[in-house]
């Protein structure tokens, strides 16, 4: 059996290996890369959360909440809330709404990509955040509680479930990091 993972609307990816085999649960899979992962977030903790902290201050000069969570599928299928240090405007889906109605071809690369290169709703301070991954080290606490892993697919949203054939995918927990 080919697990067939629908990339995107142009890309199709069929790894060689089945999805029996990433149900084989081994010591590693079961204990040493859990283990792995909270050693290595508890080694680099003293320099990430200062770090996490800073970006938050700034973050928070707005006035608004620095911290953005979103609800994810992770392993077995279970709902977790990812956190991030937000990098949007607060009126965020306001303001995008209003791009796309006055923009007609940012409006079908929305439609195209879910995404845009010249996105309104992002600040200043988050172009950087992104551009730097930064925004994605509030993720290591997701990581301690275990709901997430250093190395794995990326968790995907609810609504992206469609896109994720075979249940390779759900026998893995999600990654901070990965192939992508």
């Amino acid at each position: 059996m080919t697990l067939h993972v629908r990339v995107n609307e142009d890309v199709a990816v069929s790894p060689t290996s089945s999805v029996e085999s990433f149900k084989t649960q081994t010591f590693y899979k079961s204990y040493a890369k859990r283990g792995l992962d909270i050693a290595l977030v508890l080694l680099f903790l003293p320099i990430v959360g200062p770090l996490v902290l800073l970006m938050a201050a700034v973050t928070a000069l707005d006035g608004s909440n620095p911290f953005y969570s979103q609800l994810r599928v992770g392993k077995n299928g279970r709902f977790f809330r990812i956190w991030k240090i937000r990098t949007m405007t607060v009126d965020a889906e306001a303001r995008l709404e209003s791009y796309l109605n006055s923009n007609p071809e940012a409006r079908a690369e929305w439609n195209k990509h879910q995404k845009l290169k010249n996105d309104p709703r992002i600040t200043t301070v988050g172009r950087f955040l992104r551009k730097a991954s930064l925004d994605e080290l509030p993720q290591l606490f997701n990581v301690l509680q275990g709901s997430m892993s250093l190395v794995g697919p990326r968790p995907m949203m609810p609504e992206q479930e469609q896109y994720y054939f075979g249940s390779a995918y759900y026998s893995l927990r999600p990654g901070l990091t990965g192939l992508w």
